[in-house]
């Protein structure tokens, strides 16, 4: 998970960009807490990252149940094998989804995916209903079958959501940033992926889970004798061999459970629930979220249209905020105005209204690093000498460092742009001063949009 972490900490603090398009606008490259700042600030990628990191959130903490699942509410003794006969399924489903995404390619991605969250939901409540045996023998089949088409569904309505974010971007702030977009977009599921795997397994620990049923040997685990199929507390499978299949036991019922398979009910009703329940309710709230993006095919549309507007007059009507754009800027004014959008409004009206209120956030960024780290030792250090719960020890050896990384970083980046931007800064703090008038768009922006569209007729008419 480290190298994803790292991706993620490149791709929001690190001025990852594309060249431009040739435009009759000079546009200069970000800054790291330029890009952050504003990336994050954007209606529809707040809107779009919220459903990403609820469904990957779902997502992996069903993934890290399955193989307990299998083993404990299936009862399946050889686990290895029930998973590779399921992994062909995924694969199908994937193929067949596939296939579906050039039908539905003219369906507007928010709406796709709003629809197969929902479906997913359906499938995953559907398997919550029936019967443990309808489950190993046929539903678990169909799950993962249909699990892997709507994943593949949904990765490309999510691409083609992302795109729709990275053009308004363009046309809000004038810069190419899709890599940063696209980093940020698969970086997130491994970062979330950190946090959602470990969750359950800490859960079922807390309710008494036993590693392997607390058997010695069985279910995978090989027995220092050859005549052991498992070797538990309460139950000792003897058997002419090791093997799984076709070798009947000598004492008791011959097809009984393997005792390997066992866990208390309610470790069992956890595992049941992480597994079937948590999708259901994952899935539904990221589907409420995708019919709340802001960019449908209309906006969609609008937002091609300003990027002409752009470029043939230079303002632009924003289409999401409903706002008029004015013209990017250039040179000095462009840079003084990214040396203060580095910062939240609370720090930015602190440096214009005090003279020495840039030397106050350096000390309050060196204050925050002081403090994460001395946090972070304070939780390392339970975890590892204090806490008696391995899994806890683990989550917190594996995510603390990371946020401490995280959260050290960006304030470390606040203090460099502060040392590198002084002299902007400064400029800013005089022009507040002398009460600079800061010049908007005139409202002009549905003129423009209708000469473009009676121009683009035009256009289309002569071809």
């Amino acid at each position: 998970m480290t190298p994803a972490g790292m991706l993620l900490l490149i791709g929001c603090l690190c001025a990852i960009t594309e060249p431009a398009p040739q435009t009759n606008v000079m546009v200069q490259p970000p800054s790291p807490l330029y890009s952050a700042q504003t990336i994050f600030a954007s209606r529809p990628y707040q809107f779009y990252f919220l459903l990403k990191v609820v469904f990957s959130f779902g997502t992996l903490v069903h993934k890290g149940m399955e193989t307990d699942f299998i083993q404990y509410v299936l009862s399946a003794e050889n686990v290895a094998l029930f998973e590779s006969l399921l992994q062909p399924l995924t694969l199908m489903g994937a193929y067949a989804g596939s296939f579906l995404t050039y039908r539905l390619a003219a369906v507007p991605k928010a709406y796709l995916s709003s629809c197969m969250l929902c479906f997913h939901a359906l499938v995953f409540g559907v398997g919550a209903t029936v019967s443990k045996d309808t489950m190993r023998h046929t539903y678990i089949q169909t799950l993962t079958f249909l699990n892997g088409a709507i994943q593949r569904l949904l990765s490309v309505a999510f691409q083609g959501m992302t795109s729709d974010v990275i053009d308004y971007d363009r046309l809000v702030t004038g810069l190419d940033r899709s890599a940063v977009f696209v980093s940020i977009d698969h970086s997130a599921e491994g970062i979330f992926g950190l946090v959602g795997e470990p969750i359950p397994q800490f859960v079922i620990a807390a309710l008494g889970y036993q590693n392997n049923g607390g058997c010695d040997c069985g279910c995978g685990v090989l027995c220092h004798l050859p005549y052991l199929r498992w070797s538990c507390p309460l139950d000792i499978g003897y058997a002419c061999t090791r093997s799984f299949n076709h070798n009947p036991l000598f004492f008791g019922d011959p097809f009984r459970v393997p005792a390997c398979t066992l866990q208390s009910p309610v470790v069992v009703a956890a595992i049941k629930r992480f597994y079937l329940v948590a999708p259901v309710i994952f899935s539904l709230t990221a589907s409420m979220i995708a019919l709340l993006f802001p960019i449908d095919a209309n906006v969609s549309h609008e937002i091609s249209i300003g990027h002409n507007c752009r470029k043939i007059y230079g303002w632009a009507y924003d289409p999401v905020e409903r706002v008029n754009l004015a013209p990017i800027k250039t040179g000095t004014d462009l840079y003084v105005e990214r040396a203060y959008e580095q910062f939240s409004k609370s720090e930015a009206e602190l440096i214009r209204r005090d003279r020495h209120g840039v030397y106050r956030i350096v000390m309050i960024a060196v204050s925050n690093m002081t403090v994460v780290i001395l946090c972070a030792f304070c939780v390392l250090y339970y975890a590892i000498v204090a806490s008696h719960i391995r899994e806890f020890a683990a989550m917190a050896i594996t995510l603390v460092p990371f946020l401490a990384l995280l959260a050290i970083s960006w304030n470390a980046l606040k203090v460099h742009a502060i040392l590198r931007d002084r002299s902007l800064l400064l400029r800013g703090v005089l022009a507040a001063s002398d009460n600079a008038v800061k010049v908007e768009a005139p409202d002009i922006a549905p003129e423009l949009v209708e000469s473009l569209m009676q121009w683009r007729r035009r256009s289309c008419h002569l071809r």
